[in-house]
């Protein structure tokens, strides 16, 4: 029997609304908050092509970092341009459904699988409800080409499930649709492709289909992985140069811990966060051998819910392979990281939601059809209670990861901006021309916003008479002005802003930030922690402000090396990796790295390039401390409990000679 997709939507319908709906009583409140974090940097690329300096589809698939996610780019460049930065919500709400329709695939793959019933329902509760297990990406929307991707992989499954029924061709067709748009939303979906073709395969041969592969739908979700994994190591290639380093020693130990780790953190979520401060031994062996000792229950659970159904008992292996591979992957890639952070990380987790909403339709299904009468109405009313609980404690846990205040400040930031773009707006005067260059703020990621994100895309329609260029002596005084009524309004020191020689300023960033004498809040931009008297501590990655006025950079740095690499004896030194960003590129212009030597403080002196200090001389620069050894105080200095990444204390920075 053929069935037109509609027919298997339909009753999909009343799933969704279901699904959507606990959504927002979980995820309700994220859908407020501001854009944060790595969503700066989306916003950014978006306004590169909004302000014509760079092709659209070169923004589309231009990388980040790592993952490759032309859907959220869409969906990114389509908030700045209707709505603007000044809200999220649209961006937020487009994650948050898309999340809901893949619990309603993963229902609609129970209901054909398990049966009519309980199952779809549970199935949907069980994907979309854990808010503490793996939410990440939920609440920060540059990341949500995972949970936007997935419900490709659910539909993908869905067409497989319902082969006979759509027809072989018009299945294949919206599998093949599916999984191109799981692929398009993160590059890393690949292994997860495993899970619809392997369904697939189970599906025919349970319905006495020929036993041997279907060359059809392998070479189908092959060559859409070949594809994307081509161009991805291309653009790879272009932005690092070289394929990602690995350690399998290292790596395999992490994979294992994300799969055994999961369990308890999705049945109990947020109750080893006091593990902050213990070792990764002890972060290690303890969630593990909770996992173990749930995967154990579950497994025995699951063993007599399949008694005589060992069909099901395949499609659920089927549904966790292509999850189980990807965190494999994922565990293997992240050799270098903590365990303590792979549990704190959540995002890491996401994919297993699959595999854990069809275990939880199977085991709720066995359950409604062992029960009779009373028995079903106690049951019923213990589970729903049952799901209130779990629903609050996900909320919970959630809630308790959201960096509220940073996403506060950001907001607060954006608004001030949008004033600003009013006020240019309503500047008196002609056609004039603005610096492309970028504004620095210590509470925006990264420390900065960009001329074209400003003028492009913080609110939906850009202010009049301007272009972005190299502004004449009568632009600069015109604008500067604004500049300067919008720091008298706004009172919060953006005043210091100007520009100058064609070039945007900090003013009052002098040559030298000395913290020996102050806090210094000027020179910094981001990734150094608050003044402690005589010094800032510098997190993975630091930027400054500062005034070219020489050659030769100059440095007093220090950390308690000793200390540190005994923690660490895998490590040879502590290493500060120094660089110079162009103003005109953005581009990072290495320097000489430092190696720390002993605790004592250490003065170092570094050469700038002669043709940088000859064009950007008495110019603003920006000076980018990095290091590969990040450590925290409470697992290298006895008796602390100071949970921060650090790498090395910085007593001054400064240009001269």
């Amino acid at each position: 029997m053929n069935l037109a997709p509609k027919a298997i939507l339909r009753p999909a319908i009343a799933l969704f609304a279901l699904a959507t709906a606990l959504a927002l009583a979980v995820y309700g409140r994220t859908l407020t908050l501001a854009f944060g974090w790595d969503d700066m940097d989306y916003l950014h690329v978006a306004a590169d092509a909004l302000s014509g300096k760079s092709p659209l589809l070169e923004t589309i698939f231009r990388l980040h970092q790592e993952h490759l996610m032309p859907v959220s780019r869409v969906l990114f460049h389509l908030n700045l341009e209707l709505f603007g930065a000044v809200t999220a919500f649209p961006v937020r709400l487009a994650t948050l459904l898309f999340h809901a329709l893949a619990a309603t695939g993963m229902a609609r793959v129970a209901r054909r699988l398990i049966g009519p019933g309980l199952a779809g329902p549970a199935a949907a509760l069980a994907y979309v409800v854990p808010a503490g297990f793996s939410s990440m990406w939920l609440w920060i929307p540059s990341g949500g080409g995972i949970p936007i991707g997935l419900a490709g992989i659910a539909w993908a499954s869905v067409a497989a499930v319902y082969q006979e029924d759509l027809g072989r061709r018009r299945a294949l067709l919206l599998a093949g649709l599916a999984m191109a748009f799981a692929l398009l939303s993160e590059n890393t979906m690949v292994p997860l492709l495993a899970t619809p073709w392997l369904l697939w395969h189970l599906v025919r041969a349970q319905s006495g289909g020929p036993r041997k592969p279907d060359i059809a739908f392998t070479l189908l979700s092959g060559s859409l992985a070949l594809a994307l994994v081509a161009l991805f190591a291309k653009l790879y290639q272009k932005t690092a140069g070289g394929g990602p380093p690995l350690d399998l020693t290292a790596g395999v130990p992490r994979a294992v811990f994300l799969l055994l780790s999961a369990p308890f953190r999705y049945l109990f979520p947020g109750l080893l966060l006091q593990y902050e401060l213990s070792s990764d031994r002890r972060v290690f062996l303890s969630t593990c051998a909770f996992g173990v000792v749930l995967l154990a229950s579950l497994g025995i659970a699951l063993l007599l819910a399949t008694r005589g159904r060992r069909v099901q008992l395949a499609m659920l292996l089927a549904v966790a392979s292509g999850p189980c591979a990807w965190v494999t992957v994922v565990g293997i890639a992240r050799f270098k990281t903590s365990f303590w952070d792979l549990w704190y990380q959540d995002r890491y987790y996401f994919p297993l939601l699959l595999p854990a909403s069809f275990l939880a339709a199977l085991l709720v299904d066995a359950a409604a059809r062992s029960l009779r009468g009373s028995e079903r109405r106690v049951a019923l009313t213990l589970a729903l209670a049952a799901v209130a609980a779990f629903l609050m404690a996900h909320r919970s846990a959630l809630h308790s990861r959201v960096s509220f205040g940073i996403f506060e400040a950001h907001e607060r930031r954006i608004a001030s901006l949008a004033r600003l773009v009013a006020l240019l707006d309503a500047r008196p005067g002609g056609a004039a021309t603005f610096p492309d260059g970028r504004l620095s703020f210590p509470d925006i990621h990264n420390g900065r916003i960009s001329s074209r994100l400003l003028l492009y895309g913080l609110v939906p329609n850009p202010p009049r008479g301007l272009t972005l260029g190299s502004p004449t002596s009568e632009d600069e005084a015109s604008l500067n002005a604004v500049l300067a009524e919008w720091g008298r309004r706004e009172g919060d020191g953006p005043s210091q802003i100007a520009i100058r020689a064609g070039r945007i300023e900090a003013l009052g960033a002098g040559p030298v930030a000395d913290f020996r004498t102050g806090g210094h809040d000027v020179n910094v931009i981001s990734g150094l922690y608050a003044w402690e008297g005589s010094w800032r501590w510098i997190s993975g990655e630091g930027h400054l402000r500062l005034t070219l006025a020489g050659s030769r950079l100059s440095l007093l740095v220090a950390a308690p090396s000793t200390k540190i690499l005994a923690a660490n004896p895998e490590w040879k030194s502590l290493v500060l990796r120094l660089a110079v960003l162009d103003p005109a590129t953005g581009a990072r212009v290495p320097l000489e790295d430092v190696t720390l030597t002993g605790d004592a403080p250490q003065l170092v002196e570094r050469s700038l390039p002669a043709d940088f200090v000859a064009r950007y001389r008495n110019a603003g620069i920006e000076l980018v401390l990095s290091s590969p050894t990040v450590w925290r105080p409470s697992t290298v200095l006895p008796g602390s409990t100071d949970g921060r990444d650090l790498s090395v204390m910085l007593y001054s920075a400064g240009f001269g000679g």
